[in-house]
């Protein structure tokens, strides 16, 4: 089932002018995502998340996303689209539940090969399922395993369990050209490492539009320009840095803007509540920071963007209310926080800089140009500030709202340290073992991107240099109740 854990957010249906092409999907069928327990103690799966694919079937198409992974790409994200003739990697805005076709990035292009607006192979490969004999019977119903077995290739990994007898038929579409029909109720490895296991199916009445022509076109037009955007960068063996650098380039405040900080204001005991600010707010970061030609200006004006996305998240959690998807207190929350949300970013002011680059004429080679690209917009000299930060100045990841469901991937020690302290007699060393510890933890949530590593390294500096410096001073007392806590930190 290639490609099958493509991903996007919760679909809602909300009433839009009609596009060129609309697909409609009667039944929606909610598959589980189940790993084995060696492998969830490996990779232990978010308890705040749910791990689920909903696959969209009508009469002409099926449409299949699953619902956790907005974190990432937030509502314009990836989903993949199936009709009689095309499999194709989609983007679905689901505030207009309008569908585009996906095109790569540049960091995924290569030159060397040829992209298609589809995936022309899905309806021609010569993939065969072998009975293996075999029955089970799952959430109600009765399934006999195949195994995928592809000539081609010596792989033959995957098992699907077919209800054949039932009238829902989604292996038309998704392993096609097979003599059987039926409904997939579990894909999983010969390993039963993993498996998508058929939770349900119920009705649905989702409606999504999909101008296929234009998106096609756009899409042809989009690998144009990679095209020529990955000869200027890649297909140079050197390139004179006074060409490539200005004498002087522009930089900006943007990372500095209140958007970006959406994870900050998760603080509902709601989970829910927490879950559809962070999808809805991460649409409006995009939004508003759109950069379709990589200029490194952004295509929308930020005013008129902020009006448009703070009108559409008061229709979309209206819409969530209307259809029973949350509760009219859930929906007094959702509006309250981003009420919040949006007047913070409507006070920030995007600041222009222009910085002066000293430069010589240099060769580089294909090894080093992604570094030289990089160098353009960030000064790597470093600077030698540890000293002067103020330990009281300094704030934690660990003490930050949103870092509570990280915890669990630093030592025990890093939940409520700031109350783990000793109560020693000299003020000041309480801020130091305290800034010293917690910036440890930190270090370990480094990976959740919430952790600045430079900022996290200078401010550990600050405090070993502190103690260092004033360790003769504090009293045996002290001393003492030091040892005995870095001791017992696990």
């Amino acid at each position: 089932m290639k490609k099958l854990f493509c991903s996007i957010i919760t679909l809602c249906s909300l009433t839009l002018l009609a596009q060129e092409k609309t697909h409609s999907f009667d039944q929606r069928l909610v598959y589980d995502y189940n790993v084995s327990e060696e492998l969830s103690a490996m990779y232990p799966i978010d308890k705040t998340l749910e791990n689920k694919l909903s696959i969209y079937i009508g009469k002409e198409s099926l449409l299949g996303h699953s619902d956790n992974d907005f974190l990432f790409e937030g509502f314009n994200s990836s989903a993949f689209l199936i009709t009689k003739e095309y499999y194709f990697d989609v983007r679905l805005n689901s505030l207009e539940n309008q569908i585009s076709i996906k095109t790569p990035t540049l960091y995924d292009y290569s030159d060397s090969k040829e992209y298609f607006p589809y995936d022309a192979e899905h309806f021609s490969l010569n993939n065969k399922l072998v009975n293996l004999n075999t029955t089970e019977t799952i959430n109600g119903f009765t399934c006999n395993n195949y195994k995928l077995v592809n000539p081609d290739s010596e792989n033959a990994e995957t098992v699907y369990c077919i209800d054949e007898k039932n009238a829902v038929d989604n292996v038309s579409y998704l392993i096609p050209k097979q003599p059987i029909k039926g409904l997939i109720v579990k894909v999983g490895d010969i390993y039963n490492s993993g498996s998508l296991v058929l939770n349900r199916i119920e009705k649905s009445n989702l409606k999504v539009y999909f101008d296929e022509k234009k998106s096609i076109k756009k899409y042809e037009d989009n690998i144009v320009k990679l095209k020529e955007l990955y000869k200027s960068l890649y297909e140079t063996d050197t390139i004179n840095q006074s060409e490539y650098y200005p004498e002087q380039y522009n930089s900006d405040n943007r990372y500095e803007d209140p958007l970006y900080e959406y994870y900050n204001l998760v603080t509902s005991d709601n989970e829910k509540v927490n879950t559809l600010f962070n999808s809805i707010a991460s649409f409006v970061l995009s939004t508003v920071t759109m950069d379709t030609d990589f200029d490194n200006n952004f295509d929308l004006d930020r005013a008129k963007a902020l009006k448009a996305t703070e009108e559409s998240t008061k229709k979309t959690i209206q819409s969530y209310k209307k259809n029973g998807l949350i509760t009219k207190e859930e929906a007094k929350e959702l509006n309250n926080n981003f009420a919040q949300y949006f007047d913070k970013a409507k006070k920030f002011k995007l600041e222009k800089n222009i910085e002066s680059i000293q430069h010589e004429d240099v060769a580089l080679d294909l090894d080093t140009i992604d570094a030289a690209a990089y160098v353009a917009d960030v000064t790597l000299d470093y600077q030698s500030d540890y000293k002067n930060i103020s330990l009281k100045d300094v704030q934690l990841a660990i003490d930050e709202e949103g870092s509570k469901f990280y915890l669990n991937i630093a030592p025990s020690h890093c939940i409520d340290l700031k109350n783990q302290i000793p109560d020693f007699s000299n003020s000041d060393l309480k801020d130091i073992v305290y800034n010293y510890t917690g910036q440890i933890c930190d270090l370990y949530i480094y990976q959740t991107g919430v952790v600045d590593l430079t900022s996290t390294v200078d401010a550990i500096r600050k405090s070993i240099w502190e103690l260092s410096k004033n360790y003769d001073s504090y009293n045996k007392e002290d001393k003492e109740k030091l040892k005995k806590f870095l001791d017992s930190l696990d």
